[in-house]
């Protein structure tokens, strides 16, 4: 749900948790009014469903107040809605698909939102060219349960034009701190924080213990590839793309020193 907090007077007051609560419980009546609309129908058998969100939690919803009744709406990630950290980017995503897909299925990939784009092209057989879709790749066959994804890297921003990319279980972020509103936040001072950021998320999936000092190459070889998405203006094979401007994108200072 998004700001304003507007549930209607039959959820209010139904969560434990505020109106963030409430409106939570509304969109998942909204989903089940949904959902028995489709059978209703008779075409659930021939319908995708996809439930997910485009962020995390935002701060503005007072996220403290919710951890002190018990919900923390980051889980165990770090940082909320606007940040580089895990908290404002790992969501949901949940998908229906009688006959397709295996129900109670789990994907431990790395997958986008930006796949849905070469995932439903793939569904209905359709091509496009090479200047859309640039950063998609198709889903369909780790839904289905036919194949991996070939998804090298995953390439993260914040509110402020911080970059990151995460690549198997390493995540690099090229700013000394959240990049959004958490703490350290843009407002803070940052000159008392390493420039730039290395975990591993496999160790720790909390973004608590910065590691770049020791791993020289791992941040060398993650800006390798986030240099080579840039200068190639995508990250699927490809002709490549024009990236204009690039070396002036907040946070990418370092980039001049790859562009010849």
């Amino acid at each position: 749900v998004h700001t304003p907090l507007v549930p209607t007077k039959e959820y209010q007051g139904k969560s434990p948790i505020g109106p963030y609560g409430d409106f939570v419980l509304q969109l998942d009546g909204f989903m089940g009014r949904l959902e028995q609309k489709i059978k209703d129908e008779g075409v659930e058998e021939d319908t995708l469903v996809i439930f997910t969100s485009d962020n995390g939690c935002a701060a503005i919803v007072d996220i403290p107040s919710m951890v002190e009744k018990g919900h923390n709406p980051s889980y165990i990630y770090r940082g909320c809605k606007t940040d580089i950290y895990e908290g404002g980017h790992r969501i949901p995503f949940i998908a229906k698909w009688p006959g397709h897909l295996k129900p109670g299925s789990v994907c431990e990939q790395t997958t986008s939102l930006v796949d849905i784009f070469a995932t439903f092209a793939e569904i209905v057989g359709v091509e496009y060219p090479e200047d859309a879709g640039e950063d998609s790749i198709s889903n369909l066959g780790i839904w289905t349960g036919r194949q991996e994804p070939l998804r090298e890297a995953t390439v993260y921003h914040s509110v402020v034009g911080m970059y990151a990319v995460k690549k198997g279980d390493w995540k690099l972020e090229l700013c000394p701190g959240s990049g959004g509103v958490s703490y350290p936040s843009f407002q803070d001072n940052l000159s008392e924080f390493p420039p730039i950021q290395l975990y591993n998320m496999k160790e720790d999936v909390g973004e608590t213990r910065n590691v770049y000092d020791k791993y020289p190459q791992v941040v060398e070889d993650m800006k390798k590839t986030l240099a080579k998405y840039i200068m190639d203006g995508r990250s699927t094979p490809g002709k490549p793309q024009e990236s204009a401007g690039y070396e002036n994108w907040p946070g990418l200072g370092w980039i001049k020193e790859y562009i010849s």
